[in-house]
């Protein structure tokens, strides 16, 4: 008999065998816990994510703005990107957009995935529902159907303008607020997958994206990558689908501890962890907190009625 010969490509492969060996060294719970905890060792740089937190707001400027870079505030306080190099990715019929492009200051590309522009309430009174992920290594692995069908709606357009930007041996920046963080953490798998090099990530108020091999896959997976999940304070989202459901979150937590202010601590994936977000109690929690990173609001168009004067015209003269 001939062996199997693995459908993974030649990169996802040794990545897997490398994760394998030092999780068969110590036992493979115990090796994804390591792993867990030398992804939580990488420091958190709050500046660069606020600065990323600028691009989620610029998706909210819309296709005209953003792919002609108007985009009030976030021209000034974001990344510098190239205007010539911007694709506005939309599904009219899930509402799921996102923003991808090339950036000058810092190198690299981004992709920056919109929130639902439905209320909190629409989360809370969604019916949360496993289906399989259906990715080459990843057996067993459960994603919410809601989730996944909005980021599937804009994934070929995501891809399509990284190929086109020259995106594939660049570093590349991640963003996405409430449910587009859970839709930038299956980006996330597929990105590595395709062998991208995110250079950071940063899902800001993410639901619980899938089930406890989902977890296990992506502590495997990116384990050398600076990807967070950002929460604030007593925020309900981060809390859904609830926790007798079998979903979890899948990266390391970045948790700020109070209303306002910038004092933040970093905690393990783990829902239970009582030192970051999972000490509240459910009737404790509130959707005041979801709009929310470090004072600035990512669910909106920042300066939308207008753009600073002459900053365009710098920009382009770049």
């Amino acid at each position: 008999l001939k062996p199997q010969q693995s459908s993974l490509p030649e990169h996802a492969l040794a990545r897997l065998i490398s994760v394998g060996e030092s999780a068969m060294a110590r036992g493979a719970a115990a090796g994804l816990a390591l792993l867990a905890a030398a992804r939580l060792s990488a420091a958190f740089d709050p500046v660069d994510a606020l600065m990323m937190a600028r691009l989620e707001q610029a998706v909210y400027c819309g296709k005209d703005r953003f792919e002609r870079w108007d985009v009030g505030d976030s021209i000034l306080h974001g990344p510098k990107v190239d205007p010539a190099k911007l694709r506005y990715v939309k599904h009219d019929a899930t509402d799921a957009a996102a923003g991808v492009g090339r950036m000058r200051e810092p190198k690299g590309c981004f992709v920056a995935i919109k929130g639902s522009t439905g209320t909190v309430d629409s989360l809370l009174d969604a019916l949360f529902w496993p289906v399989d992920f259906g990715r080459k290594g990843c057996s067993g692995c459960k994603a919410e159907k809601g989730f996944l069908t909005y980021y599937e709606s804009v994934k070929g357009g995501i891809f399509g303008a990284l190929e086109e930007f020259g995106c594939v041996d660049q570093p590349l920046y991640l963003v996405g607020h409430s449910l587009g963080a859970a839709a930038l953490t299956y980006h996330l798998f597929d990105l590595v997958y395709a062998n991208y090099t995110v250079k950071r990530m940063y899902a800001l108020e993410s639901p619980r994206p899938g089930n406890q091999q989902f977890l296990d896959a992506m502590t495997a997976w990116a384990f050398d990558i600076d990807a967070w999940r950002v929460t604030h304070y007593q925020d309900v989202v981060p809390h859904l689908p609830p926790w007798v459901t079998p979903f979890k979150h899948a990266l390391s937590e970045v948790y700020f501890t109070n209303e306002t202010g910038t004092a933040y601590r970093t905690c393990r994936p783990e829902d239970d962890d009582k030192r970051c977000s999972g000490h509240w109690l459910p009737w404790q929690l509130k959707a005041k907190d979801h709009c929310w990173y470090a004072d600035l609001n990512p669910c909106g168009c920042s300066n939308s009625s207008r753009t600073p004067p002459g900053a365009l015209e710098s920009l382009l003269l770049v």
